[in-house]
Order: structure tokens, then C-alpha cells, then sequence
């Protein structure tokens, strides 16, 4: 299977793009500047409200399908940065969505600090009209096993 990697993607984008604007994101109107990753909503009762760059991670996708982590460069990993890995079943062009899997580990340093939490039913990834991805995390699961219901979800952009 040959697959398309995309390093650097960020460079290849505007400056300024919006988060999810295809609608399936539509968010608070936040913008997803070049070289920011964004994470915001609300889980278990309390605000979650991140901005940190996006370097270090990676996207690569083909017809079959793609993967987004937001510290797969196997270095330096970063706890108090949000380490969100996304996969997703259908290669997706711009201005397309689809349902995503993954997992996401909390930074430290805020509201459940450096708890793993489970994507579930709802969840999705999106690209908008110039690359940038955008994410709805919803259905999330916490504990070892993932069974244990979180309330609340979670809304960002990587750009």
C-alpha cells in the first residue's frame, strides 16, 4: 500500500484557516493559525482550553485511509502539550469529514492532567477547504479498559 505522507503539512497552509469550517466543526468560530493546535470544550464538568503548537506531529493518509498524532515523532514528547491521536477509515479531501477513532492523553498541568481518554461514537475529523484538519471528540471513555463514560466533549483544529 503506498501511502502519502505529509511532513511539514503546516507550511503548506494559510495563515490563518478556519477550525472545521466545512460545519462539521463549526466550533466558536476559533481560528487554526499555521503551526497551532487547539483542543477546547468541556469534560466531566470542567473547561478544557489548550493552544500549542503543532509541531512534532504528523499526517498521512491514502485512499484507505489516514492518521493524524499530534506528537508521533517518537522524540521529546511533550506532557504538558495534548498528545491526540486520530484515525480514520476513508482518505478525505478537503472540505470532506468522516467518523474517527483514537485516543487523546490530557497535558499536564490542567484539567485531567495526564489522563488517557478514548474517542467514541460521534467522534470525527475534518478537513477544511485549505488542509487544515479539524476534530469533533465525543463518546469519550476513560480507564484501562476504556469503560468508564466521560461526560462532556471535546472540539479543536491542527494546523
Amino acid at each position: 500500500m503506498k501511502r502519502r505522507a505529509i511532513v511539514a503539512m503546516t507550511s503548506l497552509f494559510l495563515a490563518l484557516a478556519g477550525c472545521g469550517s466545512d460545519g462539521e466543526d463549526s466550533g466558536d468560530g476559533r481560528q487554526c493559525a499555521e503551526g497551532v493546535f487547539l483542543l477546547y470544550g468541556e469534560i466531566d464538568g470542567m473547561n478544557v482550553d489548550v493552544t500549542s503548537k503543532s509541531n512534532g506531529g504528523g499526517l498521512s493518509q491514502d485512499d484507505e485511509g489516514g492518521e493524524l498524532g499530534t506528537q508521533n515523532n517518537g522524540f521529546d514528547v511533550d506532557p504538558a502539550v495534548p498528545d491526540l491521536t486520530l484515525k480514520w477509515a476513508k482518505g478525505l479531501n478537503n472540505g470532506e469529514s468522516g467518523a474517527a477513532t483514537g485516543t487523546l492523553i490530557m497535558p499536564t498541568g490542567g484539567p485531567l492532567s495526564g489522563k488517557t481518554l478514548c474517542l467514541g461514537s460521534g467522534s470525527r475529523v475534518s478537513f477544511d477547504q485549505d488542509g487544515v484538519v479539524g476534530f469533533k471528540l465525543e463518546g469519550l471513555k476513560s480507564g484501562a479498559d476504556c469503560s468508564v463514560p466521560v461526560t462532556g466533549s471535546l472540539r479543536g483544529c491542527w494546523n
